[in-house]
Protein backbone atom coordinates (compact mmCIF):
# COMPACT_ATOMS: atom_id res chain seq x y z
CA UNK A 1 0.00 0.00 0.00
CA UNK A 2 1.31 3.46 -1.16
CA UNK A 3 -0.41 6.26 -0.19
CA UNK A 4 0.16 10.31 -0.10
CA UNK A 5 -2.00 12.85 2.59
CA UNK A 6 -1.95 16.23 4.51
CA UNK A 7 -1.31 15.57 7.82
CA UNK A 8 -3.49 16.68 10.99
CA UNK A 9 -1.76 17.57 14.38
CA UNK A 10 -0.26 14.76 16.38
CA UNK A 11 2.46 12.29 16.92
CA UNK A 12 3.69 10.69 13.78
CA UNK A 13 2.81 7.15 14.49
CA UNK A 14 -1.00 7.89 15.69
CA UNK A 15 -1.13 10.44 12.81
CA UNK A 16 -0.69 7.46 9.78
CA UNK A 17 -1.85 4.97 12.29
CA UNK A 18 -5.92 6.64 11.94
CA UNK A 19 -5.53 7.63 8.53
CA UNK A 20 -4.76 4.41 7.74
CA UNK A 21 -6.61 2.44 9.27
CA UNK A 22 -3.36 0.22 10.50
CA UNK A 23 -1.97 -0.76 13.69
CA UNK A 24 0.44 1.95 15.52
CA UNK A 25 2.94 -0.79 15.64
CA UNK A 26 2.79 -2.12 11.71
CA UNK A 27 3.29 2.36 11.13
CA UNK A 28 5.85 2.13 13.50
CA UNK A 29 7.83 -0.51 11.83
CA UNK A 30 7.63 1.69 8.44
CA UNK A 31 8.85 4.08 10.46
CA UNK A 32 12.10 2.58 11.20
CA UNK A 33 12.70 1.01 7.97
CA UNK A 34 12.28 5.11 6.49
CA UNK A 35 9.21 3.97 4.46
CA UNK A 36 7.15 7.12 6.01
CA UNK A 37 8.46 10.54 5.03
CA UNK A 38 7.16 13.72 6.40
CA UNK A 39 7.84 16.65 3.81
CA UNK A 40 10.51 14.11 1.98
CA UNK A 41 12.02 13.37 4.87
CA UNK A 42 11.87 10.12 7.50
CA UNK A 43 11.58 11.57 11.04
CA UNK A 44 11.11 9.53 14.65
CA UNK A 45 7.82 7.99 15.23
CA UNK A 46 7.17 10.02 18.17
CA UNK A 47 7.78 13.51 16.03
CA UNK A 48 4.55 16.03 16.78
CA UNK A 49 3.04 17.08 13.24
CA UNK A 50 1.33 20.64 13.37
CA UNK A 51 -0.99 19.66 10.34
CA UNK A 52 -0.39 20.53 6.52
CA UNK A 53 2.65 18.30 6.06
CA UNK A 54 2.93 15.75 3.50
CA UNK A 55 3.52 12.35 4.55
CA UNK A 56 4.17 9.40 1.84
CA UNK A 57 3.86 6.02 2.94
CA UNK A 58 4.82 2.34 1.94
CA UNK A 59 3.48 0.04 3.80
CA UNK A 60 4.79 -3.95 2.74
CA UNK A 61 2.23 -5.96 3.98
CA UNK A 62 -0.82 -3.26 5.28
CA UNK A 63 -3.00 -5.42 7.05
CA UNK A 64 -2.41 -9.05 5.78
CA UNK A 65 -1.33 -11.31 8.29
CA UNK A 66 1.12 -14.62 7.32
CA UNK A 67 -1.84 -17.54 7.75
CA UNK A 68 -0.95 -18.78 4.17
Amino acid sequence: MSEAFEAEPGRLDAVVAAHLGVPRAEVQRAIAAGTVLVDGTPLEKSHRLVGGERIEVKLENAGQTDDA
